[in-house]
This record gives C-alpha cells, sequence and structure tokens, in this order.
C-alpha cells in the first residue's frame, strides 16, 4: 500500500477487540471524512516503498559487482604453459601424472 499526504494511519500499541476496532475506524473516518484512514493492528507496519527502492537498486549494484567480480575470477584461473599456450585451470586431466 503506498500512502500519501491525504491518508491517517494509525498503529495500535496495543490488541483491541473487533468492536473496538471498528469504532476507532469509524471515529476516524468520521473525524477526516476526506483522507483515507487505516488501522493497523500492533506489529504491523507501513512499508515505505522509497526506502525499498533504495534497498533494491543497492542491491541490483551490489549483485552486478559480484557478476563482474566472478568474471575476473574466472579470467584468472587461466594457465599459460611454457609453450605459450593458455589453458584453463581446471582442463588439465586429473588422471594423467604431471610429468
Amino acid at each position: 500500500m503506498s500512502t500519501t499526504a491525504h491518508d491517517v494511519i494509525v498503529q495500535l500499541a496495543k490488541d483491541l477487540t473487533q468492536q473496538q476496532s471498528t469504532q476507532l475506524a469509524q471515529d476516524l473516518r468520521a473525524a477526516f471524512p476526506h483522507k483515507r484512514v487505516v488501522v493497523l493492528p500492533p506489529g504491523v507496519v507501513v512499508s515505505h516503498s522509497e526506502q525499498l527502492d533504495r534497498i533494491e537498486q543497492k542491491l541490483d549494484t551490489l549483485i552486478a559487482a559480484l557478476a563482474d567480480e566472478q568474471d575476473d575470477q574466472e579470467e584468472q584461473h587461466h594457465i599459460v604453459t611454457l609453450d605459450g599456450e593458455t589453458i584453463a585451470a581446471d582442463d588439465r586431466d586429473q588422471t594423467q601424472s604431471l610429468s
């Protein structure tokens, strides 16, 4: 749910009965007739989409950096033989001796 300056959001500090919660919502709607009224039970919070957008952007940046780092590491796993040939480090047949 996105919030605007026209919203009235009340987060309860303690549990209310269904009747009390309904009465509170009705009273708030009567007091603020041109605004959207939301009554949240204890422990429920409104997500702040701007904050989530910033977190998502940071995660995208981190994922891209990790992908670049992985590419760099894969490039570093190449070995140059004495003959000047480039081979991947994991291409050597492990069943063959080194000599």
